[in-house]
């Protein structure tokens, strides 16, 4: 079949990632712009897809090599654990390298979904260590993109506990698990593929 091409388009504080197959985006609530050393983003989100579909996967710009080696040893545990839902394919990129990593970057960043399992933790690793961190929310996995009541009300309930122990609280509105479902990628399957994918938009 033919290779499944990915191109990124960064704007400010939103990005749209999309292909033949989906029509991705999303959006960072912080002050500077998105400003991702490469387009890994786009790796982590479009790989489930392409195993669905069986098609070779190629991004348009940069990924890290590093990134691109995980997503292809997942890409073998994944098509071994679920074998005719997934399909083997081979990763490519426009360039393919390693940048150096900044000394200067926070130790900690919490992937924080305000539920009970996420408090606990943030209660038992930070509030009694003494610690604080920064911390990452998805609008659009336990709650859809577009229910801003329900994400609002999530928000306002964790107030207290987050502003206690969490100093930058990132938030990204995202459409990506409803383009995975489009798939048939429910998400017990797509959840992990796209935490990384989000995480990667702050690897700067």
């Amino acid at each position: 079949m033919e290779t499944l091409r990915v191109e990124t388009h960064i704007s400010g504080n939103g990005v749209h990632i999309r292909s033949d197959a989906f029509d991705m985006h999303l959006e960072l609530n912080r002050s500077t712009p998105v400003t991702p050393t490469s387009v890994s983003t786009s790796l982590w989100l479009a790989l489930p897809i392409a195993m669905r579909l069986g098609r070779d996967l190629h991004l348009c710009g940069r990924i890290d090599a590093t990134a691109l080696a995980n997503a292809q040893s997942l890409t073998c545990t994944w098509v071994n654990w679920e074998p005719g839902f997934f399909h083997p394919l081979h990763i490519s990129a426009d360039d393919v390298s390693s940048a150096p990593s900044r000394q200067d970057r926070k130790e900690t960043l919490m992937l924080y979904s305000g539920g009970m399992d996420s408090s606990h933790a943030l209660c038992r690793e930070f509030i009694a260590q003494g610690r604080r961190t920064d911390a990452l929310t998805i609008q659009g996995m336990d709650y859809k993109a577009d229910d801003d009541e329900r994400f609002n009300a999530l928000l306002s309930k964790t107030a207290p506990l987050r502003q206690e122990v969490i100093d930058q609280h990132f938030l990204i509105r995202s459409n990506v698990a409803q383009q995975m479902k489009q798939h048939g990628i429910d998400a017990d399957i797509g959840h992990g593929f796209h935490l990384f994918g989000c995480l990667f938009l702050l690897e700067d």
